[in-house]
């Protein structure tokens, strides 16, 4: 998540304000829906919002892309999909 960035703050603002959230069952060949169910959205999103607006300025900005490589370099698929 890269907080800098003003799309991401704005997706979590969207998230918030959510009393429920979609999931949806997509066959990977036809592209076609194939069910979906919905869920009370209990994930804080409003906490998460409030603790990364808090901390926009706070912190130095760094270089994002720089620390994608870093975590792509220390973890791979396989392992983050084992834990």
């Amino acid at each position: 998540m890269n907080a800098d960035n003003i799309t991401t703050i704005r997706d979590l603002s969207k998230l918030a304000h959510q009393s429920h959230l979609k999931a949806l069952i997509i066959n990977s060949r036809t592209s076609e829906v194939v069910d979906w169910f919905e869920f009370e959205n209990n994930f804080k999103f409003s906490e998460l919002l409030d603790n990364t607006v808090e901390m926009i300025g706070r912190t130095p900005v760094g270089d994002f892309q720089k620390a994608i490589e870093e975590f792509t370099s220390l973890y791979s698929v396989e392992d983050l999909l084992k834990a």
